[in-house]
């Protein structure tokens, strides 16, 4: 149809018939509508318009967006265009998009988990720990805007390093008194002398008046034993306890 409308081979009456109908002759436009009608559907389904990259759904969609960019870097994009993307809310600066990519992923992780708590020794969270710890960087380096802040202060974001490693392993107590009952960790595993060390660095701290109100008021309350010498009692109880339940005694020989 294009094709016979360049060369006059369409009657007016059709012409205006599509016209009517919505078509659109120039070809480039109809492909920017199209992948603009893709990119609006994107937001409406996530709410914002940072595709990832890769985008197995839609491939073109990524190209098209990473053109509209460069597009607008060398002033090639008509201002119609542009307005009808910032209505999308569409992100145009590189740097902003990276930034973007990552907050859409820890607001997924914080969604998944409760939490912005992101372990530097996750495997299948590595990149987004290393952004974690760069947004604490840049907040000090003050190359973080207010509304960045503002952003990541809604998802309780913990920008204390020290204040996060110990709020992280501090989870990994929680559940461990979850699944056993109690906070007493032996150095029965890898993950288990982790922990076990970190509970005896809670309990020098205490000692030497390092540990936070705040840090003694969580750990009281899953009932965390505070003196060593307890501790081994209270480990020793337990040996006994597992023994009697498996021989039907105490007298250990």
């Amino acid at each position: 149809l294009r094709t016979r409308k360049a060369t006059g081979a369409l009657t007016r009456a059709l012409e205006e018939e599509l016209e009517r109908m919505g078509f659109v002759w120039d070809a480039r436009e109809a492909v920017w509508n199209e992948m603009y009608a893709a990119l609006e559907q994107f937001s409406r389904e996530r709410h914002h318009c940072i595709v990832p990259d890769p985008f197995p759904e839609n491939p073109r969609l990524v190209q098209w967006v990473a053109g509209l960019r460069k597009q607008y870097k060398n002033d090639a994009l008509d201002q119609e265009k542009m307005d009808r993307l910032n209505l999308l809310g569409f992100v145009w600066d590189a740097k902003a998009v990276l930034w973007e990519e990552m907050y859409v992923a820890l607001t997924g992780y914080h969604d998944q988990f409760g939490h912005c708590l992101v372990a530097e020794h996750d495997p299948h969270h590595s990149k987004l720990a290393w952004w974690v710890a760069a947004q604490r960087k840049a907040r000090v380096g003050g190359q973080l805007n207010e509304r960045q802040i503002h952003r990541l202060d809604r998802l309780h974001f913990v920008w204390d390093g020290n204040a996060a490693q110990w709020l992280e392993i501090y989870r990994e107590l929680f559940f461990f008194h979850q699944r056993y009952g109690h906070c007493l960790v032996k150095n029965d595993s890898p993950y288990h002398t982790r922990l076990n060390d970190w509970c005896g660095l809670q309990r020098k701290a205490r000692f030497m008046g390092y540990l936070e109100p705040e840090q003694q008021e969580r750990l009281d309350l899953l009932g965390f034993i505070w003196d060593p010498k307890e501790v081994v009692v209270e480990e020793m109880l337990q040996d006994l306890a597992q023994f009697k339940e498996r021989f039907g005694h105490c007298n250990v020989p």
